[in-house]
């Protein structure tokens, strides 16, 4: 599949969920989005669909990790609203809700930033880079530039394609 994943479309035509524009949902509860209604649903912050594409792809990309990941919690918590999610964070186990929230991060990483054409478009960087450079003294900071240029073509963040690259050790199969 060339980039970028098809996000959105997954999530609605292929999950059968709607995707649910909330206004004000990141300014007064600190929350990008959250999955709803027995798994049927995911709520965003309105302003991030619409000014911060890349973070929004993320979020429903995170959202959809809950739900392959955690959707037994999820279900058995019967979140129905912003009320209930709030409600139901506060009352997990710290050590749990973070294992869940890193779980879900890391998945939803893998999802937009798929291993064979992740791998093929940072190699193409690199190579590139690696003309242009006589001697290489910070193979990281190399890293970080390759995803910060392959980035954009996947929709997503720079620290969404960096953590992709060191944290899943991508990086060390190349440099």
């Amino acid at each position: 599949m060339a980039p970028p994943v098809p996000i959105e479309e997954i999530a609605d035509f292929n999950l059968g969920l709607d995707i649910i524009p909330f206004p004000d949902l990141r300014q007064n509860w600190d929350v990008d989005g959250f999955l709803a209604f027995a798994c049927n649903a995911i709520y965003v912050d309105q302003w991030q669909m619409v000014n911060r594409v890349r973070r929004y792809r993320f979020t429903i990309a995170h959202e959809l990790a809950h739900l392959i990941l955690h959707s037994d919690l999820y279900e058995e918590a019967g979140i129905g609203d912003l009320e209930d999610y709030l409600a139901y964070q506060e009352s997990l186990d710290p050590d749990l809700r973070d294992a869940c929230e890193y779980q879900a991060m890391n998945l939803a990483g893998r999802i937009l930033l798929p291993r064979p054409s992740f791998t093929t478009a940072c190699r193409r960087v690199l190579d590139s880079v690696r003309a242009k450079l006589t001697q290489v003294k910070d193979w990281n900071t190399v890293g970080e530039l390759v995803a910060s240029r392959v980035a954009p073509e996947f929709e997503v963040s720079d620290e969404v394609a960096s953590r992709r690259l060191f944290k899943d050790r991508l990086w060390d199969e190349m440099s």
